[in-house]
C-alpha cells in the first residue's frame, strides 16, 4: 500500500509543484508563514512560495486566498507607495493572524510527523 501512495505522490510531484489539492488547503497557512516573517505584497508572497518549492502561484490563486484571509481577520493590507512603478498592497498578519500562525505550526509538527511515520517506510507489518 505503501508503495502506491509514494508513486502516487511521485506522479502528482512529477507534474506539478504541489497536488493542487494541497495547494488549496495549505496556501492559507504558507501565506501566513510567510508573511508571519515580514509584510509583503502579493507579487513577494508568490516569489517566496516558488522560491521554497510551491511553483509559480497564479494571481487567480494566490489573491482570492488574501482576500479571505483579509476577510478572515486574520491579515490587513496597506498601499504604499514606491519610488518606481505603481502602489502596491502590502499584507501583514494581524494578531488573530499570528494566534493561527502559531496553533498551525503545532498541528503542522504532529501531521509532519504522522505522515513521516505513515509514509516514511516502505513495509511495516508484522508477517
Amino acid at each position: 500500500m505503501t508503495i502506491y501512495i509514494v508513486r502516487w505522490f511521485t506522479d502528482c510531484m512529477a507534474t506539478s509543484a504541489w497536488p493542487s489539492e494541497w495547494q488549496r488547503g495549505l496556501l492559507p497557512a504558507a501565506i501566513l508563514g510567510i508573511l508571519g516573517r515580514r509584510p509583503l505584497h502579493g507579487y513577494g508572497i508568490a516569489q517566496e512560495l516558488e522560491k521554497h518549492g510551491w511553483g509559480a502561484i497564479p494571481g487567480g490563486t494566490l489573491y482570492p486566498a488574501l482576500r479571505t484571509l483579509e476577510t478572515k481577520g486574520l491579515v490587513t493590507g496597506s498601499w504604499r507607495t514606491a519610488e518606481r512603478g505603481p502602489a502596491r498592497k502590502y499584507y501583514r498578519p494581524t494578531q488573530a493572524g499570528l494566534g493561527l500562525l502559531s496553533r498551525q505550526r503545532t498541528q503542522w509538527d504532529t501531521l509532519s510527523r504522522s505522515m513521516t511515520r505513515i509514509l516514511g517506510r516502505e513495509a511495516d507489518h508484522d508477517e
